[in-house]
């Protein structure tokens, strides 16, 4: 036989869902902002430092220096690149900041 549960108990079920959802708050933890930066054919054979300095042209060569020491410069599978290391037509570096 059917019977229709108490408003008590659905009240209960739904608060309990809303606590499930929000917790935790989104953008309460911090995580890992990716911006990738495609390296275009006119740039191959460059340091990245170079290609970054070239494709971001309003960031200073020394900005760039403490985003490499600083560990923010990866690769797509989020390892850490030097700023060195020589670029190839369609790479891509991505800069992480956190949020």
């Amino acid at each position: 036989m059917f019977s229709t549960p108490s408003p008590e108990s659905a009240i209960a079920r739904r608060q309990a869902a809303i606590h499930r959802t929000l917790t935790p708050l989104p953008g309460s933890r911090p995580s890992d902002h990716l911006r990738p930066l495609n390296i275009s054919g006119g740039r191959e054979g460059l340091t990245l430092l170079a290609a970054l300095e070239r494709i971001v042209k309003n960031v200073s060569v020394a900005k760039w220096q403490a985003e490499f020491a600083c560990g923010r410069v990866v690769s797509p599978e989020q390892e850490l690149v030097a700023a060195t290391q020589i670029v190839r037509a369609g790479s891509v570096a991505s800069i992480c900041s956190r949020t």
